[in-house]
């Protein structure tokens, strides 16, 4: 795999390294131009950070993800910032839903330690694959996917709410909870596990978009 500064394809990952700017790749035929570091701009967020670039960053994001791939800078360090951003923001935003600030933190640190563990999974099946999946890419791809986790506390949220009104349970197998004694659990509690897993599935569909238009980005020190 070419080293993590080279001018690569961000099609197919051929070496464009002294490639005429105005040519195509010997490899796939699409434009040179279209791949130099120039061509990504970069996001509201890490053009300006905020809660204003924040906010249209993820307007952004929910109206056009596949434009933003294509134009979010790789930058490892403000897409970290916008990871912990979001993840914040998701903490507060479950603890307002649930009538206790006091989940806020668990909710934040949840969101943070999945991330993570989805950072880990990029690097490893972009070496597996031969992608150029760098620190900086994963933690753009992630950052960037991560308000996915925003969807993810306002619908637990929101089915813990409404699973309050239900009242009673959903009624289990006792074979399921022999070591808890139980058989029924709240729908508050399966609500909010539904919803937590719909946010988790918007999260994931924002990471493979992002790591499959990311795969072989070219980052600013990229020798065109």
């Amino acid at each position: 795999m070419a080293d993590d500064h080279a001018f690569l394809c961000e099609f197919c990952g051929y070496d464009l390294t002294g490639a005429d700017p105005s040519g195509v790749c010997g490899e796939c035929g699409k434009p040179v131009a279209e791949s130099l570091p120039d061509t990504r701009r970069g996001t509201v967020w890490q053009n300006g950070g905020g809660p204003v670039c924040l906010i249209r960053t993820g307007v952004a994001v929910a109206r056009s993800p596949r434009g933003v791939w294509s134009r979010v800078r790789i930058d490892g360090r403000s897409s970290a910032w916008l990871l912990v951003a979001n993840a914040v923001l998701a903490g507060v935003l479950f603890g307002v839903g649930v009538d206790s600030l006091g989940w806020a933190p668990v909710f934040a640190s949840i969101v943070l330690a999945l991330s993570f563990v989805e950072y880990l999974g990029l690097r490893t099946f972009g070496r597996k694959n031969r992608w150029r999946v760098t620190n900086g890419v994963a933690l753009t791809v992630v950052g960037h996917a991560s308000f996915g986790w925003l969807v993810s506390a306002i619908l637990s949220s929101a089915g813990w709410q409404f699973g309050r009104t239900l009242g009673g349970g959903l009624g289990l197998p006792q074979g399921l909870w022999s070591l808890a004694g139980a058989t029924v659990v709240s729908w508050s509690v399966v609500l909010g596990i539904a919803g937590f897993l719909c946010g988790l599935a918007v999260f994931e569909v924002l990471v493979y978009l992002g790591v499959r238009r990311c795969r072989f980005a070219n980052p600013p020190s990229a020798r065109a």
